[in-house]
């Protein structure tokens, strides 16, 4: 019977004096995955790999779903210059190293095994493996045995026979190979400190194979730039305006965050328009709908958020508290009186945005008034029988007041040019 083993040898990163390099647990999960999890895609993405000069140039390979990178050596004996495997590597990414890594399937194998017969010559291969030591800038990793790794049964397709499997086989293959098992010592690490990091692995593997490898790797870990966080959420997206024309919005867009720490910078905007060019500001919006846009820049990178800002009159608001009301499925005795109060204050705000300035305080003190009495006779009536509902009309109400309360007079006001206003 013959049997095909894959020998896939790499490398083992860990704590230096220079700086630390965080090892995850043997036993970790990442993302929803396990080491063995990670160990079924790095195979089912790496042997797939085209011979066109991705096996001459072995790289970091991004996972196709989590911000990790599966670490792929040379094949076929091919030695690196200077015997030296380099790799580059961003620092905002994790790293899935084999260090010593078999696979059994039934590819030309004469006589068919079952999974469990794969696993037990998995097994009998994984355990001969001894002397087994990584250095990281010239300091040792200890207990390297703790990341033995079995995978579950699993297939790898290969979509053509130009792949390193056909290589490694010595004739074409393509199509699925199932089942596969695969196993050794691997290890993640979190992302890795910027700079140049020197390792060195090794071990022996015995059995019929009996033989030892050296390996020399330096990984270059560049820093990424991140795009930065527009966040506008703090700004309110609902105003009523004050004069039935248009109101102060305060934008705001202190929430917004970078990863990196870089200063950033700000503009709003609605469509080409630039509204501001600060983190927070106020900006007067006629009564309408607008789309506004934060942009965020750290210096290279943008993001952006956009955000629905209406700008309601004080009856827009009111007929938006009156379709609660009749929505509501309330007794009709209860929902006409408190529709007609919505509807008096309503023509009372009409009434005294039209009217000079003496009269026009009357009408929005008698719109206010009424307002104060629905906010009465939705305690009395609702308060007790419907709560929920009661907190949100009462609410609802207290925004309007506290939107058309006039402001505070200041001393020696100009008037507004009506002769009615002057004593």
């Amino acid at each position: 019977m013959k049997t095909k083993l894959t020998l896939l040898l790499s490398l083992l990163l860990i704590a230096s004096a220079r700086a630390q390099v965080q090892v995850l647990p043997p036993d970790f999960t990442l993302f929803g995955k396990t080491s063995a999890d990670y160990l079924v895609e790095y195979d089912q993405t790496i042997l797939p790999f085209t011979t066109n000069g991705d096996n001459l140039f072995p790289k970091a390979v991004p996972s196709a779903t989590e911000p990790v990178y599966l670490l792929q050596r040379n094949f076929f004996g091919i030695i690196p210059p200077n015997a030296v495997q380099t790799y580059f590597l961003p620092d905002d990414v994790y790293l899935y190293v084999p260090l010593v890594h078999f696979n059994f399937d039934n590819v030309d194998n004469a006589i068919i095994m079952t999974p469990a017969e794969l696993c037990d010559q998995l097994n009998s291969v994984v355990d001969s493996v001894t002397n087994l030591h990584v250095t990281i800038d010239g300091v040792a990793l200890t207990n390297l045995l703790a990341y033995r790794t079995k995978t579950p049964v699993f297939s790898i397709f290969f979509p053509t026979n130009d792949n390193i499997y056909t290589v490694l086989l010595g004739h074409p293959f393509e199509g699925l190979d199932d089942p596969v098992v695969g196993g050794g010592y691997l290890i993640m690490l979190a992302p890795l400190p910027v700079g140049l990091h020197d390792f060195r692995t090794g071990a022996c593997i015995g059995g019929v194979y009996n033989f030892c490898f050296e390996r020399h790797y330096q990984i270059n870990v560049f820093h990424t730039n991140h795009p930065p966080v527009a966040d506008a959420s703090a700004t309110a997206v609902r105003v009523i305006s004050q004069n039935n024309h248009n109101a102060e919005v305060v934008l705001d867009g202190s929430r917004s965050s970078d990863r990196d720490n870089d200063p950033l910078t700000y503009v709003w905007l609605e469509g080409n328009a630039v509204l501001s060019m600060s983190v927070v500001s106020t900006s007067v919006l006629s009564v309408g709908t607008h789309l506004i846009s934060l942009v965020v820049n750290d210096g290279s990178l943008s993001a952006t958020n956009t955000l629905t800002v209406e700008v309601l009159t004080p009856c827009e608001a009111l007929g938006e508290l009156a379709g609660l009301v009749e929505t509501a499925k309330l007794p009709k005795r209860d929902t006409k009186p408190l529709v007609e109060e919505l509807r008096e204050a309503c023509a009372a705000f009409e009434l005294g945005f039209k009217a000079r300035r003496h009269d026009r305080q009357e009408h929005l003190k008698h719109a206010i008034h009424e307002l104060l009495e629905f906010q009465h006779e939705v305690r009395e009536e609702l308060g007790r029988v419907n709560p929920a509902l009661a907190a949100l009309l009462i609410d609802g109400a207290q925004e309007i007041n506290d939107a058309v309360k006039p402001a505070p007079k200041r001393h020696h006001e100009e008037g507004d040019g009506d002769e009615d206003d002057r004593a």
